[in-house]
C-alpha cells in the first residue's frame, strides 16, 4: 500500500504502476499520468481541482523505484461510479482478490465479478475475472501440470513408508500423459477384513482443469459406516479402467 515518501519498489518502474494501480482502485478515484517512462513517473488526480499528485524515480545505487514526493490527501470525492478498467488486467485483479482465493481456492469467476462490483464499484467481464482468478490460484497452490507432476513423488512416498500399499500410476506409453492413478494403502486392505463381505463401486466426474473421472470402492463396516478401501483417477469411467 502507498502511504508516502522514501517507499521503495524492488520491481522499479513496473511494480510502481501496479500498486499505484492497485492504490487507487482501492481508494475509487482516477488518476493519469503526466510522466510514464522506465526512470522517472508522476501521476495527478484527474479531477482539475484535487491536489493529489506522486513522484517516483529510479534510485541509481541499488536499482529500486522510490517515491520522491508525493500529497496523498484529496480534495475530491471517492468517485464510486467511474472506475478505470481499462488498467485493471487479471493480474492486477488477482492480487486485489488475493485473500478471497486463500479463504475459498473454489472460488469462480462470476464470484469476483460479484467482489469486484461489491468492494470496488467495478464492473468487469466474466473472462477476465477467470484469468484473474486462475493466475492467483497457479500462484498460491501451484499450477495443475506441477500437481500432476508431483504424482511421481507422491507414489513413491507411499511405497517407501510401507512397502504393503499398492500404487500404480499409468502414463500413455506415446505422449506420456497421466492416464490413471490406483491406490489402496495396506490398512485398508487389512480393515476390509473386518468389514461385510460386498464392495459398493461408484465413479464421481472431476470438474477441474484436467477433467477425469474419481473411481471408489468402498465397504460398510459392523456400524453400518462406510469404509473406503480403494480408489482410482482415470480419464473416463469405463470397463477397462474398472478392471
Amino acid at each position: 500500500m502507498i502511504d508516502g515518501v522514501g517507499l521503495e519498489f524492488i520491481g522499479r518502474a513496473v511494480e510502481f504502476r501496479k500498486e499505484l494501480i492497485k492504490y487507487t482502485t482501492k481508494l475509487g478515484f482516477k488518476f493519469k499520468y503526466v510522466w510514464n517512462e522506465k526512470r522517472y513517473i508522476h501521476a495527478i488526480c484527474e479531477e482539475s481541482h484535487c491536489d493529489w499528485f506522486i513522484k517516483a524515480k529510479r534510485n541509481l545505487v541499488n536499482d529500486h523505484f522510490v517515491v520522491d514526493k508525493a500529497n496523498l490527501i484529496h480534495q475530491c470525492v471517492r468517485n464510486l461510479v467511474m472506475q478505470q478498467t481499462s488498467r485493471l488486467v487479471p493480474n492486477i485483479i488477482g492480487d486485489l482478490v488475493l485473500s478471497n482465493v486463500n479463504s475459498n481456492p473454489t472460488i469462480s469467476g462470476k464470484d469476483i465479478v460479484r467482489e469486484m462490483k461489491q468492494s470496488y464499484a467495478i464492473d468487469i467481464d466474466y473472462w477476465k475475472a477467470w484469468r484473474a482468478v486462475e493466475s492467483v490460484r497457479n500462484k498460491v497452490f501451484g499450477s495443475y501440470d506441477e500437481s500432476y507432476d508431483h504424482l511421481r513423488w507422491y507414489c513413491e512416498a507411499i511405497q517407501r513408508t510401507n512397502p504393503s500399499n499398492f500404487v500404480l500410476l499409468g502414463k500413455n506409453n506415446v505422449t506420456h500423459h497421466f492416464e490413471r492413478l490406483f491406490i489402496a494403502f495396506k490398512a485398508c486392505i487389512e480393515g476390509f477384513k473386518s468389514c461385510r463381505p460386498m464392495l459398493f463401486l461408484n465413479g464421481t466426474f472431476m470438474k477441474g482443469h484436467a477433467k477425469g473421472t474419481m473411481l471408489s470402492a468402498t465397504a460398510k463396516d459392523g456400524d453400518n459406516g462406510l469404509f473406503p478401501v480403494v480408489f482410482a483417477i482415470v480419464s473416463a469411467e469405463n470397463t477397462r479402467n474398472w478392471v
